[in-house]
């Protein structure tokens, strides 16, 4: 395994959340994610920690 495999098989996911409309309720909504990611000091890789955020979008709910 070279070390972008090893990058893509720790690094890369999709991750699916439902949320159910009832939960939230009726209205306008702003939903958006947030990621962080961390490791420490290994013989093979600097620390490192990084986190971002995506762009929130808006939703409405209607009865």
């Amino acid at each position: 395994m070279n070390q972008v495999e090893a990058q893509q098989l720790l690094l890369d996911f999709d991750e699916k959340i439902d949320i159910k409309a009832s939960e939230l309720g009726p209205g306008k909504h702003k939903i958006g994610a947030e990621v962080y990611v961390s490791w420490f000091k290994h013989d093979y890789a600097e620390e490192f920690d990084s986190k971002t955020s995506s762009k929130e979008i808006e939703i409405e709910i209607t009865k």
